[in-house]
């Protein structure tokens, strides 16, 4: 496990002896996840040509609500489509 700086977060990476992840401490967001063996990444590596993000966990609610509050009604399962 090691921890770094990288755009201004503080990250940290975890690895085994398959895989290595990294992780931004703030939000927790995973940025990185790398198989060792080939080095593919299997997470969006925020080229800012067409996204400069990462966010791969993007619900319960993806976008913006009005007022930018969102209230569930009680009783409400939350899983209607």
């Amino acid at each position: 496990m090691g921890q770094e700086k990288d755009e201004g977060w503080d990250m940290v990476y975890l690895e085994n002896e398959k895989l290595k992840v990294a992780i931004q401490e703030k939000g927790a967001e995973l940025t990185s996840i790398v198989k060792k063996e080939t080095q593919t990444e299997y997470l969006w590596n925020a080229d800012p040509a067409y996204w400069k993000r990462h966010a791969p966990v993007l619900f319960p609610i993806v976008g913006a609500v009005k007022g930018d509050s969102y209230r569930k009604e009680p009783g409400a399962s939350g899983k209607s489509l």
